[in-house]
Protein backbone atom coordinates (compact mmCIF):
# COMPACT_ATOMS: atom_id res chain seq x y z
CA UNK A 1 0.00 0.00 0.00
CA UNK A 2 1.25 3.47 -1.11
CA UNK A 3 1.71 5.76 1.75
CA UNK A 4 3.39 9.06 0.23
CA UNK A 5 1.83 10.46 -2.63
CA UNK A 6 3.53 12.78 -5.13
CA UNK A 7 2.36 14.72 -7.45
CA UNK A 8 4.64 16.38 -10.14
CA UNK A 9 4.19 19.99 -12.43
CA UNK A 10 6.74 19.45 -14.94
CA UNK A 11 7.27 22.56 -17.34
CA UNK A 12 9.62 23.98 -19.57
CA UNK A 13 10.92 26.50 -17.35
CA UNK A 14 10.67 24.76 -13.47
CA UNK A 15 9.47 21.21 -12.20
CA UNK A 16 7.32 22.08 -8.81
CA UNK A 17 6.64 18.62 -6.31
CA UNK A 18 4.54 18.31 -3.79
CA UNK A 19 4.34 14.81 -1.05
CA UNK A 20 1.75 13.91 0.64
CA UNK A 21 1.29 11.51 2.86
CA UNK A 22 -1.76 9.11 2.09
CA UNK A 23 -4.28 10.81 4.48
CA UNK A 24 -4.17 13.96 2.94
CA UNK A 25 -1.09 15.89 5.27
CA UNK A 26 1.06 17.49 2.92
CA UNK A 27 5.01 16.76 3.80
CA UNK A 28 6.53 19.73 1.97
CA UNK A 29 7.31 21.05 -1.33
CA UNK A 30 10.23 20.95 -3.58
CA UNK A 31 11.31 22.55 -6.90
CA UNK A 32 13.94 22.17 -9.38
CA UNK A 33 15.12 22.93 -12.75
CA UNK A 34 13.06 22.53 -16.01
CA UNK A 35 11.03 19.47 -16.79
CA UNK A 36 10.22 19.51 -20.79
CA UNK A 37 10.27 15.90 -22.29
CA UNK A 38 10.60 17.81 -25.91
CA UNK A 39 13.82 19.67 -24.67
CA UNK A 40 15.09 18.30 -21.79
CA UNK A 41 14.50 14.56 -22.75
CA UNK A 42 14.01 11.92 -20.48
CA UNK A 43 17.36 11.88 -18.02
CA UNK A 44 16.20 15.72 -17.66
CA UNK A 45 12.70 14.82 -16.77
CA UNK A 46 13.86 12.32 -14.16
CA UNK A 47 16.38 13.97 -12.46
CA UNK A 48 14.23 17.30 -11.75
CA UNK A 49 11.39 15.02 -10.53
CA UNK A 50 13.90 13.03 -8.05
CA UNK A 51 15.59 16.80 -7.26
CA UNK A 52 12.49 18.54 -6.45
CA UNK A 53 10.92 15.59 -4.56
CA UNK A 54 14.08 15.11 -2.45
CA UNK A 55 13.54 18.82 -1.65
CA UNK A 56 10.34 18.55 -0.56
CA UNK A 57 11.27 15.09 1.57
CA UNK A 58 13.63 16.73 3.04
CA UNK A 59 10.91 19.61 4.97
CA UNK A 60 9.49 16.05 6.47
CA UNK A 61 12.49 14.90 7.60
CA UNK A 62 12.43 11.46 4.92
CA UNK A 63 14.84 10.53 1.93
CA UNK A 64 13.70 9.27 -1.04
CA UNK A 65 14.66 5.50 -0.18
CA UNK A 66 12.42 5.85 3.03
CA UNK A 67 9.56 6.76 1.35
CA UNK A 68 9.85 4.42 -0.87
CA UNK A 69 10.63 1.53 1.23
CA UNK A 70 6.90 2.51 3.15
CA UNK A 71 5.17 2.70 -0.67
CA UNK A 72 4.85 5.75 -3.17
CA UNK A 73 2.52 6.59 -5.81
CA UNK A 74 3.66 9.11 -8.42
CA UNK A 75 1.24 11.73 -10.46
CA UNK A 76 3.17 13.93 -13.23
CA UNK A 77 2.45 16.07 -15.73
CA UNK A 78 5.35 16.33 -18.10
CA UNK A 79 5.12 18.92 -20.72
CA UNK A 80 6.09 17.62 -24.09
CA UNK A 81 4.88 14.02 -23.97
CA UNK A 82 3.39 14.49 -27.11
CA UNK A 83 6.26 12.37 -28.47
CA UNK A 84 4.91 8.70 -29.46
CA UNK A 85 6.56 6.65 -26.63
CA UNK A 86 7.18 9.38 -24.00
CA UNK A 87 4.86 8.84 -21.41
CA UNK A 88 5.13 4.96 -21.32
CA UNK A 89 8.92 5.34 -21.20
CA UNK A 90 8.75 7.72 -18.24
CA UNK A 91 6.00 5.42 -16.77
CA UNK A 92 8.22 2.65 -16.97
CA UNK A 93 11.17 4.61 -14.96
CA UNK A 94 9.28 5.80 -12.57
CA UNK A 95 8.29 2.04 -11.86
CA UNK A 96 11.60 0.49 -12.34
CA UNK A 97 12.59 3.30 -9.65
CA UNK A 98 10.64 1.72 -7.08
CA UNK A 99 6.93 3.66 -7.43
CA UNK A 100 4.44 1.26 -6.85
CA UNK A 101 1.68 3.37 -8.79
CA UNK A 102 2.13 5.64 -11.57
CA UNK A 103 0.74 7.78 -14.00
CA UNK A 104 2.13 10.02 -16.29
CA UNK A 105 0.29 13.06 -18.63
CA UNK A 106 0.56 15.89 -20.38
CA UNK A 107 0.67 19.12 -18.04
CA UNK A 108 -2.48 20.41 -19.68
CA UNK A 109 -4.14 17.42 -17.79
CA UNK A 110 -3.38 17.83 -14.48
CA UNK A 111 -4.13 21.88 -14.75
CA UNK A 112 -7.59 20.65 -15.79
CA UNK A 113 -7.47 18.47 -12.79
CA UNK A 114 -6.58 21.31 -10.52
CA UNK A 115 -8.35 23.86 -11.86
CA UNK A 116 -11.83 22.28 -11.57
CA UNK A 117 -11.06 20.18 -7.94
CA UNK A 118 -11.17 16.81 -10.50
CA UNK A 119 -14.99 17.82 -11.23
CA UNK A 120 -16.36 18.15 -14.78
CA UNK A 121 -15.79 21.41 -16.96
CA UNK A 122 -13.09 23.02 -19.12
CA UNK A 123 -9.90 25.27 -18.74
CA UNK A 124 -8.13 28.04 -21.30
CA UNK A 125 -4.60 28.19 -20.31
CA UNK A 126 -2.80 31.39 -21.78
CA UNK A 127 0.66 31.37 -20.54
CA UNK A 128 3.46 31.62 -23.10
CA UNK A 129 1.29 29.68 -25.29
CA UNK A 130 -2.39 28.77 -25.09
CA UNK A 131 -4.95 26.04 -25.44
CA UNK A 132 -8.28 24.66 -24.08
CA UNK A 133 -9.41 21.80 -22.70
CA UNK A 134 -12.02 20.19 -20.81
CA UNK A 135 -13.68 17.03 -19.52
CA UNK A 136 -17.39 16.32 -19.47
CA UNK A 137 -19.11 12.93 -18.02
CA UNK A 138 -16.02 10.74 -19.31
CA UNK A 139 -15.84 12.68 -22.90
CA UNK A 140 -12.61 14.80 -23.58
CA UNK A 141 -12.13 17.83 -25.80
CA UNK A 142 -8.65 19.47 -26.57
CA UNK A 143 -8.69 22.82 -28.70
CA UNK A 144 -5.59 24.84 -30.32
CA UNK A 145 -1.97 24.15 -29.26
CA UNK A 146 -0.86 24.97 -32.48
CA UNK A 147 1.91 26.48 -31.92
CA UNK A 148 3.33 29.91 -32.26
CA UNK A 149 2.92 30.50 -35.76
CA UNK A 150 -0.69 28.77 -36.59
CA UNK A 151 -2.44 29.85 -32.95
CA UNK A 152 -1.48 30.60 -29.51
CA UNK A 153 -3.60 33.66 -29.91
CA UNK A 154 -4.31 35.27 -26.74
CA UNK A 155 -1.02 34.12 -25.36
CA UNK A 156 1.86 36.36 -23.88
CA UNK A 157 3.73 35.95 -27.13
CA UNK A 158 0.73 36.46 -28.75
CA UNK A 159 -0.06 39.77 -27.30
CA UNK A 160 3.69 41.01 -27.69
CA UNK A 161 3.79 39.58 -31.70
CA UNK A 162 0.69 42.48 -31.38
CA UNK A 163 1.99 44.90 -30.00
CA UNK A 164 5.43 44.98 -31.66
CA UNK A 165 3.02 44.60 -35.39
CA UNK A 166 0.96 47.86 -34.34
CA UNK A 167 4.23 49.60 -33.17
CA UNK A 168 5.67 48.99 -36.86
CA UNK A 169 2.86 50.02 -38.36
CA UNK A 170 3.06 53.10 -36.76
CA UNK A 171 6.99 53.25 -37.70
CA UNK A 172 5.40 52.95 -41.52
CA UNK A 173 2.98 54.84 -41.40
CA UNK A 174 0.17 52.96 -41.81
CA UNK A 175 -1.30 53.44 -38.26
CA UNK A 176 -0.65 56.47 -35.49
CA UNK A 177 2.57 56.28 -33.53
CA UNK A 178 1.96 55.17 -29.88
CA UNK A 179 5.18 56.75 -28.66
CA UNK A 180 4.62 55.53 -24.29
CA UNK A 181 4.00 52.22 -25.69
CA UNK A 182 7.08 52.46 -28.38
CA UNK A 183 9.37 53.86 -25.25
CA UNK A 184 8.17 50.98 -22.79
CA UNK A 185 8.79 48.22 -25.79
CA UNK A 186 12.36 49.66 -26.16
CA UNK A 187 13.45 50.10 -22.75
CA UNK A 188 11.57 46.46 -21.76
CA UNK A 189 13.92 44.77 -24.70
CA UNK A 190 17.02 47.40 -23.85
CA UNK A 191 16.96 48.57 -27.28
CA UNK A 192 17.11 52.28 -28.89
CA UNK A 193 14.73 52.31 -32.55
CA UNK A 194 11.60 50.61 -32.77
CA UNK A 195 13.29 48.69 -35.77
CA UNK A 196 15.55 46.61 -34.00
CA UNK A 197 13.16 44.77 -32.08
CA UNK A 198 12.96 42.49 -35.47
CA UNK A 199 16.08 41.26 -34.19
CA UNK A 200 14.59 39.22 -31.56
CA UNK A 201 11.42 38.11 -33.04
CA UNK A 202 13.59 36.30 -35.87
CA UNK A 203 16.43 35.51 -33.81
CA UNK A 204 17.07 31.19 -34.33
CA UNK A 205 15.91 29.53 -31.94
CA UNK A 206 13.02 31.74 -31.13
CA UNK A 207 12.54 32.99 -27.69
CA UNK A 208 8.99 32.80 -26.93
CA UNK A 209 9.33 33.54 -23.16
CA UNK A 210 11.12 36.59 -23.41
CA UNK A 211 9.51 37.89 -26.05
CA UNK A 212 6.29 37.26 -23.49
CA UNK A 213 7.38 39.20 -21.10
CA UNK A 214 6.63 42.11 -22.48
CA UNK A 215 3.39 41.35 -21.55
CA UNK A 216 3.26 42.63 -18.20
CA UNK A 217 4.23 46.04 -19.24
CA UNK A 218 1.32 46.17 -22.22
CA UNK A 219 -1.21 45.27 -19.03
CA UNK A 220 0.11 48.12 -16.96
CA UNK A 221 -0.19 50.01 -20.18
CA UNK A 222 -3.71 49.24 -20.64
CA UNK A 223 -4.56 49.73 -17.06
CA UNK A 224 -3.42 53.35 -17.17
CA UNK A 225 -5.29 53.64 -20.10
CA UNK A 226 -3.38 53.60 -23.13
CA UNK A 227 -5.70 53.00 -26.01
CA UNK A 228 -3.57 50.51 -28.08
CA UNK A 229 -2.53 48.40 -25.36
CA UNK A 230 -6.96 48.49 -24.06
CA UNK A 231 -7.54 47.28 -27.56
CA UNK A 232 -5.11 44.53 -27.98
CA UNK A 233 -5.40 43.03 -24.27
CA UNK A 234 -9.01 43.16 -24.95
CA UNK A 235 -8.53 41.43 -27.96
CA UNK A 236 -6.38 38.83 -26.08
CA UNK A 237 -9.30 38.20 -23.97
CA UNK A 238 -11.76 37.47 -26.77
CA UNK A 239 -9.62 35.42 -28.18
CA UNK A 240 -9.53 33.49 -25.46
CA UNK A 241 -13.08 33.34 -24.81
CA UNK A 242 -13.91 32.09 -28.36
CA UNK A 243 -11.39 29.24 -27.01
CA UNK A 244 -13.44 28.09 -24.45
CA UNK A 245 -16.41 28.56 -26.23
CA UNK A 246 -15.07 26.15 -28.64
CA UNK A 247 -14.43 23.71 -26.03
CA UNK A 248 -17.80 24.36 -24.36
CA UNK A 249 -19.75 23.46 -27.15
CA UNK A 250 -17.84 20.31 -28.30
CA UNK A 251 -18.28 19.13 -24.49
CA UNK A 252 -22.19 19.02 -25.64
CA UNK A 253 -22.97 20.42 -21.91
CA UNK A 254 -26.67 20.04 -23.15
CA UNK A 255 -27.21 23.45 -21.35
CA UNK A 256 -26.14 22.61 -18.07
CA UNK A 257 -23.65 24.68 -16.37
CA UNK A 258 -19.69 24.46 -17.23
CA UNK A 259 -17.12 26.32 -15.47
CA UNK A 260 -14.06 27.14 -17.40
CA UNK A 261 -11.15 27.72 -15.17
CA UNK A 262 -8.53 30.37 -16.28
CA UNK A 263 -5.02 29.19 -16.20
CA UNK A 264 -1.37 30.34 -16.87
CA UNK A 265 0.29 33.98 -16.05
CA UNK A 266 -1.42 35.72 -18.56
CA UNK A 267 -4.65 36.25 -16.36
CA UNK A 268 -2.87 37.72 -13.69
CA UNK A 269 -3.86 40.70 -15.68
CA UNK A 270 -6.94 40.50 -14.05
CA UNK A 271 -10.68 42.19 -15.13
CA UNK A 272 -8.57 43.72 -18.03
CA UNK A 273 -8.57 40.43 -19.90
CA UNK A 274 -11.27 38.33 -18.02
CA UNK A 275 -13.96 39.98 -18.51
CA UNK A 276 -13.65 40.61 -22.58
CA UNK A 277 -13.16 36.68 -21.81
CA UNK A 278 -16.40 36.35 -20.24
CA UNK A 279 -18.37 38.25 -22.73
CA UNK A 280 -16.67 36.38 -26.01
CA UNK A 281 -18.11 33.07 -23.83
CA UNK A 282 -21.27 33.77 -23.15
CA UNK A 283 -21.79 34.71 -27.47
CA UNK A 284 -20.85 31.03 -28.05
CA UNK A 285 -21.54 28.84 -24.67
CA UNK A 286 -24.10 30.81 -22.61
CA UNK A 287 -24.12 28.35 -19.99
CA UNK A 288 -20.61 28.80 -19.33
CA UNK A 289 -18.83 30.77 -16.99
CA UNK A 290 -15.21 31.89 -16.40
CA UNK A 291 -13.35 30.64 -13.00
CA UNK A 292 -9.77 31.40 -11.33
CA UNK A 293 -9.02 27.86 -10.50
CA UNK A 294 -9.26 26.29 -7.44
CA UNK A 295 -6.03 24.37 -7.04
CA UNK A 296 -2.45 24.71 -8.96
CA UNK A 297 -1.44 22.27 -11.34
CA UNK A 298 0.41 20.18 -9.07
CA UNK A 299 -2.51 19.47 -6.96
CA UNK A 300 -4.08 18.15 -9.96
CA UNK A 301 -1.14 15.93 -9.66
CA UNK A 302 -1.90 14.50 -6.27
CA UNK A 303 -5.17 14.03 -7.10
CA UNK A 304 -4.52 12.16 -10.04
CA UNK A 305 -2.40 9.98 -7.88
CA UNK A 306 -4.58 9.72 -5.35
CA UNK A 307 -7.60 8.58 -8.02
CA UNK A 308 -5.22 5.61 -8.84
CA UNK A 309 -4.86 4.78 -5.65
CA UNK A 310 -9.03 4.79 -6.00
CA UNK A 311 -9.28 7.96 -3.63
CA UNK A 312 -11.41 10.23 -4.96
CA UNK A 313 -10.67 14.12 -4.58
CA UNK A 314 -14.22 14.55 -2.76
CA UNK A 315 -12.60 12.39 -0.26
CA UNK A 316 -8.98 13.71 -0.17
CA UNK A 317 -9.28 17.25 -0.72
CA UNK A 318 -10.33 18.38 2.69
CA UNK A 319 -7.57 17.24 4.28
CA UNK A 320 -5.11 18.24 1.33
CA UNK A 321 -6.65 22.05 1.29
CA UNK A 322 -6.43 21.91 5.45
CA UNK A 323 -3.40 21.00 5.29
CA UNK A 324 -1.74 23.50 2.28
CA UNK A 325 -3.64 26.50 4.54
CA UNK A 326 -1.84 25.22 7.27
CA UNK A 327 1.65 25.46 5.26
CA UNK A 328 0.92 29.08 3.84
CA UNK A 329 -0.03 30.41 7.45
CA UNK A 330 3.35 28.76 8.91
CA UNK A 331 5.56 30.10 6.28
Amino acid sequence: MAMYIVGADCGGTSTTVLVAKRSGEIVGRGKSGPGNYAIDGYDGVMLAVREATAEALAQGGLTWDEMLAQGAALAAGVSGTSIPGAIAKLEKGWQEAGFQTVAVSLDALIALVGALSGGDGAIVISGTGSIGLGQWKGRSVQVGGWGYILGDEGSSFWITREVLRRLLQGRDGIAPRDMALEQAALEHFHMERIDELIKVVYDVPINRGYLGSLTPVVVRLAKEGNSTCEAIIAEAGQELGYLAGAVVRQLDTQGEFCRVGACGGVFSAGSVILEPMQRALAEKAPNAQVTLPDFAPVVGALLVAYGKLGIAPAEILPSLEGSLKERRRNA
